[in-house]
């Protein structure tokens, strides 16, 4: 019988975190829009790079992993948003990802916003919890 650990990412997991959100979404249609060239070793090594630099930033970011008790083999990993209440100002600024080599800047980060402006929409600058991505094995 399995038996599972839910716990927060650490520093020494994020290559393997990434390396299961982009096997996971291997075969979604945006991803072949957001990586007009395949997702390469060097696509994923710069989002390691990228969150390796940017840990914990962001104090609304939240990044939690299952991982198998016996094995230690990360099974599952999400990430979510929680907000505070917010200013409409600070709701409406723009999220600007810096993209690998390759990939069309202004198109990407168009897509990554209109899921942000949409629940910034609804939400209005009240506090709310959004889980942004979920990849499992």
């Amino acid at each position: 019988m399995s038996s599972f650990e839910v716990c927060a990412v650490q520093l020494d997991d994020v290559k393997a975190t990434n390396a299961l959100t982009f096997a996971a979404f291997a075969s979604s249609f945006y991803m072949r829009i957001l990586y007009p060239n395949g997702v390469t070793p060097a696509v994923i090594s710069h989002f390691v790079e990228q969150d390796t630099k940017g840990w914990h930033k962001d104090p609304c970011v939240r990044l939690i992993q299952v991982k198998d008790a016996r094995t230690g083999e990360i099974i599952s990993y999400s990430q979510w948003f929680i907000y505070p209440e917010r200013p409409r100002a600070e709701v409406r600024k723009l999220v600007k990802v810096e993209w690998p080599e390759g990939c069309d800047e202004n198109i990407n980060n168009r897509i990554f916003n209109n899921g942000k402006w949409k629940r910034d929409e609804i939400m209005g600058g009240k506090p709310y919890i959004c889980m942004s991505i979920h990849a499992a094995q």
